[in-house]
């Protein structure tokens, strides 16, 4: 095993590949989220990195998710879309 992935350092830790792979995740969806927050020019179709942030973080969670996350996960993903182009120039 090589590189210096999340993954790698936390298996070489050693933590299970269940959990090194839910820290991954855990950071690919901090690094998206950040991209989409911190651009100073984004556009209706950036709603998407910070929509699949939003799922990579659901899916990391060990316990059943209520369904107000899902659809908040999906209001995120649909905003672009819905709304006005005064929001999104």
């Amino acid at each position: 095993m090589g590189g210096y992935s999340v993954y790698t350092c936390a298996v070489l830790l050693g933590a299970p590949d269940r959990l090194a792979s839910l820290i991954q995740l855990e950071k690919t969806a901090v690094f998206l989220a950040a991209t989409v927050l911190a651009a100073p020019h984004s556009g209706p179709y950036d709603g998407t990195l910070l929509a699949i942030a939003v799922a990579f973080w659901l899916m990391a969670r060990s316990a059943p998710l209520p369904l107000w996350c899902w659809t908040l996960a999906s209001m995120i993903w649909l905003f672009p879309m819905l709304s006005r182009p005064c929001c999104f120039p």
